[in-house]
């Protein structure tokens, strides 16, 4: 929300508690649980294992969110909860994005204190960072998890990034970076002759794979478990894809200019800055929180900064398209 009001300020002044008691119904799978059956505070205590008192305030907090009505049969989720948490995205994916949060919150500790610092946040409270790649790489569960909460969420991406690209005489794409594959699913469907490989580390590939074994046109896409970084690629594609996926480099642009056919095409599907500094809106708290992890580092990279990596590693640009809110395609060809 936008505060216009005093009072709006102050709400979000206490906006931490909010927060907080969202994340954790988010968490535990409260407004699953009260969509089968409505149930009164004192239930809600027994199933969960949460102190009455405390339960009667974290319901009364949701409530006065819009978000659980309170009947006479007991909490249930209201029609604002029905639509954007309980047919938006499954359980275990509200559970995920919701924990990654609460794995963030450190770095705000006595942040007045401590925005000054340029040191790493982390660093000055002790903790280490989270390293999300090395937790996917080494735990298959949390591996599983986020690959089917990406595929969740990237649903509506993946339909807009089909309906904008241009396969003519695109018959083999490699999806770098593309976990459960969800983009080049979309993309088969529009292509009978069209074949994909999908890059990424091992669990997330053996979880797309299992994804893929559902859809009707899994058995067009081959999962290879790489290290797109550091490991040699396959080569003879028509066209390479990045999307969501990969911080750009010279070596990494280089790297896929190897892998395409004569007059192959590159496509990165991203969000970007429009111009030094000014984050798009939905990354503004990714880029902020960012900062205070490495105050160094430009988040993200602006659509110019990109266009001239493309040019300076062999590429012609052949579009920039606006696809969806603050996301951006940058085609080019070699």
């Amino acid at each position: 929300m936008k505060p216009k009001t005093r009072d709006d300020i102050y709400d979000l002044l206490r906006g931490h508690s909010t927060i907080a008691a969202l994340g954790a119904a988010l968490e535990l799978g409260l407004f699953q649980l009260l969509e089968k059956s409505p149930m009164h505070a004192a239930d809600v205590s027994n199933a969960l294992s949460i102190p009455e008192n405390r339960c009667i305030y974290w319901m009364q907090l949701l409530a006065d969110l819009g978000l659980l009505e309170h009947t006479a049969g007991g909490y249930t989720p209201t029609s604002t909860a029905q639509s954007a948490i309980l047919n938006a995205y499954s359980e275990d994916a509200w559970c995920f994005l919701a924990r990654g949060e609460r794995e963030r919150l450190p770095l705000f500790i006595d942040l007045p204190l401590h925005l000054g610092d340029p040191r790493s946040l982390w660093a000055v409270h002790g903790f280490s960072a989270p390293n999300y790649f090395e937790q996917i790489k080494h735990n298959p569960e949390r591996a599983r998890r986020f690959t089917h909460m990406l595929y969740e969420l990237h649903q509506s991406l993946a339909e807009t990034v089909s309906q904008n690209i241009d396969l003519t005489g695109i018959d083999r794409i490699l999806d770098l970076g593309g976990g459960s594959g969800v983009i080049s699913l979309k993309l088969l469907e529009r292509s009978p002759s069209l074949k994909v490989v999908v890059v990424d580390i091992p669990h997330v590939c053996t979880v797309g794979r299992e994804i893929a074994d559902t859809t009707p046109h899994g058995q067009r896409i081959e999962y290879m478990p790489l290290d797109f970084d550091r490991d040699p690629l396959p080569a003879g594609f028509d066209m390479v894809l990045a999307c969501d996926s990969a911080d750009p480099s010279e070596t990494l642009f280089r790297k896929i200019h190897d892998l395409l056919n004569p007059n192959g095409c590159f496509v990165i599907v991203d969000q970007f800055a429009s111009r030094e500094n000014l984050v798009p809106r939905d990354r503004l708290a990714w880029a902020f929180r960012g900062s205070l992890g490495n105050p160094d580092i430009l988040w993200p990279p602006t659509i110019t900064d990109i266009e001239k990596m493309i040019e300076e590693t062999g590429y012609r640009l052949t579009a920039v398209t606006r696809i969806l809110d603050d996301w951006s395609m940058i085609t080019s060809r070699i």
